[in-house]
């Protein structure tokens, strides 16, 4: 596990490198490991268009080799279970009732989800069962 030095310094480090003004003062060990994950990954985003351009323009100097129905049969359509995925449902506070979750008070409106209590989905579940969160 490394430091909360080690930590700030490379989350610096990778700001530097993206151009970004990072915040690393008062934060805690998981805290700073999450900002350098994140960091991490935006870099690697970075580099790999990068990667991307120089592979695209390999090929526009080079006539293409394959014939057009290869190119069809190589692309094959995604399945019909990944293009009609249905969406997650929405709860919310009830009108007129207030929580306590994780996240502190919430009011009437807000929305929360099975990570706003410490139960989880049941319950979320059991205070939709008793009508203090909506389910839309």
């Amino acid at each position: 596990m490394a430091t909360n030095r080690e930590l700030k310094a490379e989350a610096l480090a990778l700001g530097k490198q993206l151009g970004v003004e990072v915040d690393v003062e008062r934060k805690n060990n998981a805290q700073l490991t999450e900002l350098v994950e994140g960091l991490r990954a935006r870099a690697l985003a970075a580099e790999e268009p990068e990667a991307g351009e120089v592979a695209e323009q390999a090929p526009a100097s080079e006539p293409p080799v394959t014939s057009a129905p290869a190119a069809e049969e190589a692309a094959p359509a995604p399945p019909a279970a990944l293009q009609a995925t249905p969406k997650p449902p929405v709860y919310q506070i009830a009108p007129g009732k207030a929580l306590t979750s994780l996240r502190g008070i919430l009011g009437p409106g807000e929305r929360v989800s099975a990570r706003d209590f410490a139960g989880g989905q049941p319950n979320l579940d059991e205070l939709v069962a008793k009508g203090h969160v909506v389910k839309s």
